[in-house]
């Protein structure tokens, strides 16, 4: 059941917060059981993950003069 919460979290896009109450299961315990499969299977935290899809982004020089 671990495994496929923590699964369900990181495919859907959803809060483990959300999904705990979803699932009648304390926040915390689920929150946990993310971050260890986060550290077990090396995948980075949100914050790194968004800071390293902001940093990989490719952006257009002529988009910038248009939004201008």
């Amino acid at each position: 059941m671990r495994e496929r919460t923590v699964l369900y979290i990181l495919n859907s896009g959803k809060s483990a917060t959300a999904v705990a109450e979803e699932l009648g299961i304390d926040a915390n315990t689920v929150c946990k059981w993310v971050r260890e499969y986060r550290r077990k299977n090396n995948l980075p935290s949100p914050i790194v993950a968004k800071t390293i899809e902001r940093a990989t982004r490719v952006q257009d020089p002529g988009d910038m003069k248009r939004k201008l």
